[in-house]
């Protein structure tokens, strides 16, 4: 792949990465649409909402999501805006509720993401079907080993598929115990850098610890 040159920006043989790829918008605005919107996303560990009316708050590329277990203990991911004038639900990083309440016009949804209240209905004259505006949710959420994963793309490989070779690693550290559970609530650092540099260093690169 090249941006306004010809030089490739990763040179595999000459083992070269160009600079740009950590700093370039338009490059990010490539990543959002090929690769947060199309591949699985990491969200949350199950046992983060282990009861019924549970909920923590994610993001998916720049999109802000709800991570719940409804009242039938089913885990579902929702955006975090109203379908009323897109304001945001909810900023809590984590709690637990029955309902979902807009704070600016009061629209009110189910932690199944039903949309059950609307102030002020009436004046709507029927026109308005509650059903048609429930929170939008991704079209696939699936877990594995506890971790829970979405997708916006309806079709595609599978969560399996996309894990690939990284699955020995998840069985290797979640799936030869059924106890291992996430303690205390978040800790987040907004760091003022590209998101390839935190998965980076996060993914393989310890080598930095020792001067670090």
């Amino acid at each position: 792949m090249t941006l306004d040159s010809n030089q490739p920006l990763v040179r595999t043989d000459e083992g070269l990465t160009h600079a740009s790829i950590f700093a370039d918008r338009r490059l990010f605005s490539q990543e959002l649409e090929r690769v947060f919107q199309r591949t699985w996303l990491f969200l949350a560990h199950e046992s983060e909402i282990p009861e019924p009316g549970d909920f923590v708050t994610r993001s998916m590329g720049l999109d802000p999501v709800i991570v719940a277990r409804g009242r039938d203990g089913q885990i579902r991911v929702f955006l975090n805006v109203c379908r009323h004038r897109a304001r945001q639900l909810t900023t809590e990083d984590v709690g637990n509720c029955n309902h979902f309440q807009c704070p600016y016009h009061g629209w009110t949804y189910t932690n199944a993401g039903e949309l059950t209240g609307i102030p002020f209905y009436d004046v709507y004259n029927g026109r308005l079907d509650r059903n048609k505006y429930g929170l939008v949710q991704p079209p696939r959420v699936e877990s594995y080993h506890g971790l829970v994963f979405a997708s916006w793309q309806a079709d595609g490989g599978t969560l399996s598929d996309n894990l690939g070779p990284a699955k020995w690693l998840l069985d290797m550290l979640f799936g030869r115990s059924g106890t291992m559970a996430v303690s205390g609530p978040p800790i987040r650092w907004i760091i003022d850098s590209n998101w390839k540099l935190g998965a980076a260093n996060f993914s393989g690169d310890g080598t930095h610890i020792f001067t670090t």
